[in-house]
């Protein structure tokens, strides 16, 4: 049997685990620098409840939990939305269970927004998760205003992964648009729903990334945009279905992007909406800062028409066949 409910949550240094109430033995608590069971995890303590705060037992690095109880699986389990201070959306996509009952392995693959605001102690921390390879899916312009850092060992690709709507690689900034015009009136409305129905087909950032983690050694990798919502939300949906991972859990991860970019959203939004002139700019700019179901599944809707099945579509843009998406789920799974 599985721990189920599991719940990794951060408050400054301190981490809080919680996990189904059903489970009434206690529960044993380990960490570790890395995400997997050795010989070096160290107890934290032992739960009798469904519940356990304590302070994060080595903040400068990333790490890893392992719950062990009588009668259940172990679980490892690693924090969700990384600790870094320059950018707000950087998180790990591991830890989702597929639909064959495995997990997505921890710190292989990173989605994140634009890196360039990351802090000489994020650069640290980033250097220490192993990092080989950084896609950035942004235009050339968005990338000459804010280009990311070089960082010792890790390689980094820029290949834009919409260039539908960012027109021959031009800027694809709201913020730019809204101090020349004052307003998003000009903005087709379906902008981001076609976006996102040509984005799965013939993409070649996408192709590119899926070449690449091939080969398990090539991994970790950081994946990002610009707020890492749209184009990295997408990416990140790939890699799971690839995987594995159920549609309604792909959905969740996806919505997860509103809840982590709030506070910088609510930081931006008043500014902005001050040098707005109509409330119809405002609702837009309002709907682009955040991601919606519908804009998602207008790809699994533009995939089942176009290829059927997902397996097909795996197959035809991607070259995954049964072949190639075993080895990818005996590389990234456990």
């Amino acid at each position: 049997m599985q721990i189920e409910d599991l719940i990794l949550e951060r408050d400054g240094e301190n981490i809080s685990i919680s996990w189904s109430s059903r489970i009434n033995k206690e529960v044993k608590i380990y960490w570790t620098n890395t995400p997997k069971i050795n010989d070096n995890i160290k107890l934290i303590g032992t739960a009798k409840e469904n519940y356990i705060k304590f302070k994060d037992p080595e903040p400068n690095v990333r790490n890893y939990y392992i719950l062990e109880s009588e009668g259940y699986n172990t679980e490892i389990l690693g924090e969700r939305l990384l600790p870094l201070k320059g950018v707000n959306n950087f998180r790990d996509i591991g830890g989702y269970k597929t639909e064959d009952g495995r997990r997505v392995k921890w710190n292989k693959f990173y989605r994140s927004d634009a890196l360039g605001t990351l802090t000489m102690e994020d650069i640290e921390y980033v250097k220490k998760l192993g990092v080989k390879a950084v896609f950035d899916y942004r235009s050339n312009m968005e990338v000459e205003k804010s280009p990311d850092p070089n960082i010792d060992g890790i390689e980094l690709f820029n290949i834009s992964a919409m260039r539908a709507l960012d027109k021959s690689d031009k800027n694809f900034s709201m913020f730019d648009l809204i101090k020349k015009e004052g307003s998003l009136k000009h903005i087709d409305k379906d902008m981001l729903k076609n976006g996102y129905k040509d984005m799965v087909i013939n993409n070649e950032a996408f192709r590119e990334t899926i070449k690449y983690i091939d080969k398990k050694e090539n991994t970790p990798i950081i994946f990002h945009c610009t707020a890492g919502k749209d184009r990295t939300g997408l990416a990140a949906a790939l890699i799971l279905i690839a995987l594995g991972v159920s549609k309604e859990t792909i959905l969740e991860d996806y919505m997860l992007t509103n809840t982590y970019i709030k506070s910088n959203n609510d930081r931006l939004m008043k500014p902005i909406i001050s040098m707005l002139k109509d409330k119809e700019s405002i609702d837009i700019f309002k709907a682009l800062m955040g991601v919606k179901k519908e804009y998602i599944l207008e790809s699994f809707n533009t995939i089942k028409d176009n290829y059927g099945t997902i397996e097909n579509y795996l197959n035809k843009e991607y070259g995954l066949d049964d072949e190639k998406l075993n080895r990818l789920r005996d590389y990234y799974l456990y």
